[in-house]
This record gives structure tokens, C-alpha cells and sequence, in this order.
């Protein structure tokens, strides 16, 4: 039997007119163009020195496209999709309060397919009718799955350039035409190397803060800097994501200020 989640709070911008497609193109780092009916694809929304705002998935419908983002704020989730909205026949709208995403997991990678918890899955959007009788999933224990199986979302990825998240392939098509950063981001893709990269590892107690900073040496500059972790531990340590600087060395012995430690760190 397949395992389905229920997810009721994200945020679901419609865009729809001649120029939607084009428009949304301009703001996001996904390709739209050859985007399937009825499937998503994984996205970033970045700022013009191509840092993260935000990640979503895009997903083509008959009534134009449909941006879904999983955590933020609403308002400023649509105060920037609205910014370069000027002369362009294009409609933007919430339509938050209309949609729920059923997620069932798969056996492998499909077209439309999409990686929210650790494997792939089918979304399939539910409206009117088709939302009776669900109930949503608890967004904590969604956060623990997601960040016990290493996926990064919102709080993992604001700030940072794309080339730091190891995500790359899955949201950005390097194909495509300009979007809101591509100069920076194409230019770190050519560079090949970064300053810090994202990694999944264990703490060996709860995260006494976020984000939470671990140092080789007091008063030395971060080496770590943990953007999420979960509240319950697998076999006594807490899953955790963070942004590994390149200065560390491997086998280095890392602290927080609270006396936390890593557990699992390569």
C-alpha cells in the first residue's frame, strides 16, 4: 500500500494570462516551457546577487501555472512574485485557501515526480470536493522526516547561492533563458567551488538554539552552522542540516558554546 501525506499549509500563487509563462520563466530558475500538464518541478526563487528567497515547485495545470512554497511567509512569498509584475498580461493571485497536495511516495523517480521527505513522490492537487474527509499531516513530523532524511527547504536555504546546497541539478535548468540571478549562479556553476556546502549529520544532543554555530576553537570563526534539526532523536542523536565551511578538515573536533557536539561529520 502506498504511503500518501496531506499537506494543507503551503502557499499556491497562480499565474495565468498570455504572459505567465514568460513572466514566471523571468523570476524563477526553472524551465517552464516544456513543463508537462499536470507535473511540477523543483525550484528556486533567487535575488538579483542570486542568493535563495525561497525554494517551491512550479507545476503547469490548464489554467496556467501554479508556484507552491512549503514554509515562508505568505505576504512576502507574493510581494516578490508581484515586483516585476508591470506591463506583462499576466494574473497573479493567492489561491492558498483553494488547494491541498496529496504526496504519495513511489518506488523510483517519474516524469513530474518531486523529493519533499527523502524519496520520490506524486503530488496531486485537491480542490472543492476532492478535499473532503482530508485531514492534514502534522507539520512537525513532517519537518523531522524531511530533516532526518537530509531534504533542505526554507530555513536551510535563505541566504545561500545555489552552488552551496548541492541542489543544483534538481532546481536550476542552465538552459534556459535569464531569470532574477542567473549571471551570478551561472558563474559560480563555472567556477566549480564554493566557500561552504550543506551537509546532513547527527547532533549528539537537541540543538539548544537556531541557528546554532560550532567552532574548533573559542573565539575562532564558525566551521558549522546548523540551519535545522529535529526535536527527537534517532538512536540517541538528532538529525541536523548545516553549512560545512571549506576550512574545516576532516576528523577536526567541533563544539558549540553549549557543549553540543557532531556526530557523523565527513
Amino acid at each position: 500500500m502506498s504511503t500518501s501525506f496531506i499537506l494543507t499549509q503551503l502557499t499556491h500563487l497562480r499565474f495565468r494570462g498570455p504572459d505567465a509563462e514568460r513572466y514566471l520563466s523571468g523570476q524563477i530558475t526553472q524551465q517552464v516551457s516544456d513543463l508537462p500538464l499536470d507535473c511540477s518541478r523543483y525550484t528556486f526563487v533567487c535575488d538579483a546577487k542570486g542568493r535563495i528567497l525561497f525554494d517551491a515547485h512550479v507545476r503547469r495545470d490548464e489554467q496556467g501555472f501554479l508556484l507552491s512554497v512549503c514554509g515562508g511567509d505568505k505576504d512576502e512569498i507574493f510581494a516578490r512574485m508581484d515586483r516585476y509584475l508591470i506591463a506583462d498580461d499576466c494574473e497573479l493571485r493567492d489561491e492558498s485557501d483553494e488547494w491541498v497536495v496529496r504526496h504519495t511516495l513511489l518506488d523510483g523517480k517519474e516524469e513530474g515526480a518531486v523529493n519533499r521527505f527523502g524519496s520520490w513522490g506524486r503530488d496531486e492537487y485537491l480542490r472543492g470536493e476532492e478535499q473532503n474527509d482530508m485531514t492534514g499531516c502534522d507539520p512537525d513530523q513532517l519537518e523531522i522526516l524531511r530533516i532526518s532524511n537530509g531534504v533542505a527547504r526554507i530555513p536551510d536555504l535563505v541566504g545561500a547561492l545555489p552552488a552551496e546546497t548541492g541542489l543544483e541539478d534538481e532546481a536550476i535548468s542552465f538552459h534556459k533563458g535569464c531569470y532574477l540571478g542567473q549571471e551570478v549562479i551561472s558563474r559560480m556553476k563555472r567556477a566549480g567551488r564554493t566557500n561552504r556546502k550543506l551537509v546532513s549529520f547527527f547532533l549528539e544532543k537537541p540543538a539548544e538554539e537556531l541557528p546554532l554555530s560550532f567552532y574548533a576553537e573559542p573565539q575562532k570563526k564558525a566551521l558549522l552552522e546548523v540551519t535545522s534539526a529535529t526535536t527527537e532523536g534517532l538512536d540517541g542523536k538528532f538529525p541536523a542540516l548545516a553549512y560545512l565551511s571549506s576550512r574545516y578538515e576532516p576528523g577536526t573536533s567541533l563544539q558549540s558554546s553549549a557543549g553540543n557536539s557532531v556526530i557523523g561529520l565527513s
